[in-house]
């Protein structure tokens, strides 16, 4: 059965790009446009990783990682999210609260395949 992975960016051109280089992986794809969106995606389908932009209108991903891991269900506050951005600064505030990963966008093949390899083992 393929791993699940959940995209959660209002950016439809980062959903695009993460479904062409990770569907030549296998990996069975699902996309929310906001964090409020993904939070509910996060609770129907218990992805095996949960891709999260920070800058998004509304709930941003800072927002989204502090409710997915603290307001959720026990099952989906244990699913690993990696924090998609272009500001490196933010990087300690989302490891500390529960981030698994951190990349900047945009983001090549080999550091994608990388995350990838340690935390969907």
């Amino acid at each position: 059965m393929p791993k699940k992975i959940l995209i959660i960016d209002d950016d439809r051109d980062v959903h695009e790009i993460l479904e062409l280089r990770l569907a030549m992986f296998g990996y069975e794809m699902f996309h929310a446009m906001n964090g409020n969106e993904g939070c509910l995606k996060a609770t129907e389908i218990k992805p095996d990783l949960i891709f999260l932009d920070i800058s998004m209108p509304g709930i941003d991903g800072v927002e989204t990682l502090k409710k997915l891991k603290t307001e959720m269900p026990d099952d989906v506050k244990k699913i690993p999210v990696v924090m998609l951005t272009t500001h490196e600064h933010l990087q300690s505030n989302c490891l500390k609260m529960g981030a698994a990963a951190y990349m900047t966008k945009p983001f090549d093949l080999y550091a994608l395949k990388e995350v990838l390899a340690r935390l969907l083992p």
